[in-house]
């Protein structure tokens, strides 16, 4: 079992109190748009489902709109997720290590997730700026447009690589402080000081 008493305070939980405010601030409004997105979707859900029961014709378009509300959903909670520590992550290997090990490990191992992130910015930018400029539209039978959604997938990337590469760097950090013959020096110089006082 690992020994939560020496890793930095990002690992154990939220890392809300270290971040910028600016950056709590994105955040903030990301999830915003994640909850008002769930709130649509169960509006729209229940009003077709009260329209057909009614004998009537239900939401036009539900399929479209439920798909687009759902990438708002999804990405636009990346990085608040994040923040919280609530995605599916294991410690089966890291917890195992010493805490020098541990935080080496994790810091390469969110380092180089933080640089797919980014890849996924790069990657789904292009395709956001084409849809945007062509303001694109779900075809069905409603025409939905869905160029807000492919423009939410970069920025919701991005959120979540920044706070990635923020954990590696403190993970990263607290190895060095924790690296092997690190105390042993501190100690040396703490004894010789004495002994020159």
């Amino acid at each position: 079992m690992s020994d939560l008493s020496d890793m930095p305070a990002s690992s154990t939980g939220s890392v809300a109190e270290d971040l910028p405010r600016g950056l709590r601030v994105v955040s903030s409004v990301l999830a915003t748009i994640a909850g008002t997105a769930i709130i649509g979707l169960m509006l729209i859900t229940v009003v077709d489902i009260y329209l057909r029961e009614r004998g009537r014709p239900g939401v036009a378009g539900i399929i479209e709109w439920t798909e687009v509300l759902l990438v708002a959903v999804v990405v636009a909670g990346l990085m608040t997720a994040e923040i919280n520590r609530v995605h599916v992550r294991t410690d089966v290997l890291t917890s195992r290590l010493r805490p020098f090990a541990r935080h080496l490990v994790r810091g390469i191992g969110l380092a180089v997730v933080t640089g797919f992130a980014l890849w996924f910015v790069y990657a789904t930018w292009t395709t956001a700026q084409a849809s945007y400029e062509l303001r694109e539209v779900r075809p069905g039978i409603a025409e939905v447009p869905i160029w807000p959604a492919k423009l939410a997938i970069p920025v919701g990337f991005l959120g979540l690589g920044t706070i990635l590469g923020i954990r590696a760097v403190l993970d990263l950090r607290e190895a060095w402080l924790l690296r092997p013959g690190q105390h042993d020096r501190s100690s040396t110089e703490g004894t010789g000081a004495e002994h020159v006082g």
